[in-house]
């Protein structure tokens, strides 16, 4: 019950700054220094919405990592996407499928159908769940802030410019395909060429993730005094 019949008060992902602080001083539980740093982390993403996102992606590390006598761990590990990860994995199984003869513009569809998966993931979903991330990892270690600006800066690299190489990769071998149909060997260097643009792509996916995770991890450690 609300001791003052007040009600309660809610946060709308478009609310302003303006807005947001009405809200906290609704709440008589909130502190002004709560007040102080929830509004730092909403300047620093740019919305609420992010900031919401940041907080989200904390409160599942520490419910996913309980401490001693059930204490709650600092959250030092990043919850993993899932989907995106499924879609990385079936885009590796497309390329990796050997092409049947007469099979290739089949294939190549295959293949394709995959990779638009995989950028629909990685432009949305996967985008929302870094700036959480970054904005975290910034927000407990400043002093990591130029290894966030590049952390940005390899996911504009592989969603923007790598990820649309590949696109226009698989494009090219897919009007070769039709193009020579009854001789599917003059594409093959075409193919050849897609597959290793493709492949590097994903490797690198899988190392910017696995980066991420450690600069997450260790803002946590080295504002606990177990960092280097």
């Amino acid at each position: 019950m609300n001791p003052e019949n007040k009600p309660e008060a809610s946060l709308s992902p478009d609310a302003g700054p303006a807005t947001l602080t009405a809200d906290w001083n609704e709440h008589e539980h909130a502190s002004d220094q709560v007040q102080i740093e929830a509004q730092k982390l909403v300047d620093l993403v740019g919305s609420t919405e992010l900031a919401k996102n940041a907080i989200d992606v904390v409160g599942q590390s520490q419910i996913a990592s309980p401490g001693v006598n059930g204490a709650l761990a600092s959250p030092t590990s990043v919850k993993r996407n899932d989907p995106f990860l499924k879609a990385l994995e079936d885009v590796e199984t497309s390329l990796e499928t050997p092409v049947m003869s007469g099979e290739l513009i089949s294939w190549v569809t295959t293949v394709t159908r995959t990779w638009e998966r995989l950028g629909v993931l990685m432009r949305d979903d996967l985008q929302r769940e870094h700036a959480a991330l970054y904005a975290t990892i910034a927000r407990e270690d400043p002093e990591l802030s130029s290894r966030v600006e590049k952390l940005r800066k390899t996911d504009e690299q592989l969603a923007i410019f790598d990820f649309g190489n590949v696109q226009s990769s698989l494009t090219q071998l897919f009007d070769r395909a039709e193009s020579v149909e009854q001789d599917e060997s003059k594409a093959s260097l075409l193919r050849a060429d897609a597959v290793k643009l493709a492949l590097a792509f994903v490797i690198g996916v899988r190392t910017q993730e696995t980066a991420i995770a450690t600069w997450f991890g260790e803002a946590f450690n080295r504002d606990s005094g177990f960092g280097d």
